[in-house]
């Protein structure tokens, strides 16, 4: 099974000081990158990771969660797994933009 780590902590709270408190003008993302020019190297570690777990999506949520198949595959599987690989080693392959033009 694989072990999933916890999400990491909120980062702390930071509070702007001196000018750009009364800076009306600057946009959040502007604000933002002034407050992580100020981080430590761990607070930025540990921002960005929560960042990242905040974007993540329902699907890739569910799909870290479940459970990892263990069933045995059959033989008619592997046969097909096989015969991908060598299609792949073969060059035999298409793109996702030739895939699209032949479905539509």
């Amino acid at each position: 099974m694989v072990s999933r780590s916890e999400p990491p902590p909120p980062p702390r709270t930071i509070a702007l000081t001196g000018p750009a408190r009364y800076r009306c003008s600057m946009t959040a993302k502007e604000q933002l990158r002034r407050a992580i020019e100020e981080l430590s190297e761990p607070e930025a570690q540990d921002t960005l990771g929560y960042i990242v777990q905040r974007r993540r999506d329902a699907l890739t949520e569910l799909l870290d969660s479940a459970p990892l198949d263990d069933e045995p595959t059959t033989p008619d599987e592997d046969d097909g797994v096989r015969e991908a690989h060598e299609q792949l080693a073969r060059g035999e392959l298409y793109t996702a933009e030739e895939i699209k033009s032949e479905v539509g």
